[in-house]
């Protein structure tokens, strides 16, 4: 591994925002897992909720860690620092992309196994598919990147916030009534429809292409913040 990159993922984790992050989202996992040994019923239906739906809900959480993450790139860019070391616009840029990548998916994979585990000595599931792992990466990873690109943006993670509120309640009504074939690409209902299939689908896909255009718009925004500086 790159001595840089090395360094950058342990100044991260030392980092105690960074650690409380990670301790909280594990926690608010654990509690969400905890609900579906309650039951609950809505108008007279019996809810219980199962590991899938589960896994859809906390990829949510994700969005958390990119909120956290792109307020330091903000507040604190790493990115001038890697560039004053390196002297490259393209690498520097590179690098911190591929460190967040990195950070994003181990969190991912812990929290995965946090779930399966749960489950397993809940007596829930006999076996977890490679398929579902795949949805819970691809939608978990989309969370992330989507409140850092947000967060970079407007410069601003209480701005991403209001955004990332305000999308479902006022935008998603809006191409429901308007344009309603666009809905099955937004990535809120792709998340949920990649967790419904039982093998690789064209949501995994749809999930894919928004995971490399947002890699994409990040790329080019920390980019585009070094050449301002």
């Amino acid at each position: 591994m790159d001595e840089i990159i090395y360094a950058l993922i342990y100044k991260k984790y030392s980092l105690i925002a960074v650690k409380i992050q990670i301790l909280s989202q594990l926690l608010l996992i654990l509690l969400i897992c905890i609900l579906s040994l309650i039951t609950f019923e809505i108008n007279d239906n019996t809810i219980v909720l199962s590991m899938n739906q589960i896994l859809v809900i906390t990829s949510y959480l994700f969005m958390i860690g990119g909120l956290i993450n792109g307020s330091m790139e903000v507040e604190n860019p790493e990115s001038k620092i890697v560039y004053l070391v390196t002297g490259n616009k393209n690498s520097s840029t590179q690098k911190i992309m591929i460190v967040e990548l990195i950070d994003c998916v181990l969190q991912v994979i812990l929290s995965f196994l946090v779930i399966v585990i749960f489950f397993i000595f809940k007596g829930g599931i006999k076996e977890v598919s490679v398929i579902q792992f795949f949805s819970y990466l691809f939608s978990s990873v989309l969370c992330f990147l989507i409140a850092y690109y947000l967060t970079l943006f407007f410069k601003s993670s209480m701005t991403a916030i209001a955004a990332l509120l305000l999308f479902p309640i006022l935008v998603i009504p809006y191409i429901e009534r308007v344009f309603p074939e666009v809905l099955p690409y937004i990535y809120y209902e792709t998340i949920s429809e990649s967790f419904k299939i039982s093998a690789i689908s064209a949501s995994h896909i749809i999930l894919l292409l928004w995971n490399l255009m947002l890699l994409l718009l990040i790329y080019l925004k920390v980019k585009k913040r070094l050449k301002k500086d």
